[in-house]
């Protein structure tokens, strides 16, 4: 059997980390299973997808501030995107962490440029998202993104 690998970019497209960004570590007492929504540098990418639709759109989120078990600050930046109606932008908000009744730590906000909420988790060691339409849902897989370039 023949598999077919393709590179995938290593940085977002059409977006970029927003300037003058003050990112706070988080304190070493808090639980890991809160920490590791922060990663390496508290800022993260990836593609939302839909079942819906074809393609998708690059889009960065960032853990700007871990303030305790229970809430967070999020910055989060998409490009224009025509085909689901979404405008540049970044935007800043609080976000809240609660535990699933399977044990899973999430984390929920507002995603502005949806207009609902989305909720992130780790799936299998994946930082994963969603967010649940009227007619349409959305996924993504986020990477940690390096700034060293």
């Amino acid at each position: 059997m023949t598999r077919l690998i393709y590179a995938r970019p290593q940085k977002p497209s059409g977006v970029d980390v927003p300037a003058h960004l003050v990112i706070t570590t988080p304190f070493y007492d808090l639980p890991n299973d809160i920490k590791r929504f922060f990663g390496k540098n508290g800022i993260w990418w990836g593609t939302w997808k839909s079942p819906q639709t074809k393609n998708g759109f690059d889009t960065i989120l960032i853990i700007k501030e871990i303030v305790d078990e229970t809430n967070a600050i999020v910055v989060y930046a998409v490009p224009d995107y025509l085909p689901w109606y979404i405008a540049e932008c970044s935007h800043e908000t609080k976000a809240q962490f609660s535990k699933k009744p399977n044990g899973r730590t999430t984390l929920l906000f507002r995603y502005e440029p949806f207009g609902y909420s989305m909720e992130c988790w780790f799936e299998k060691g994946i930082f994963k998202g969603a967010v649940h339409m009227r007619f349409m849902s959305a996924y993504v897989e986020l990477r940690p993104l390096s700034l060293d370039h």
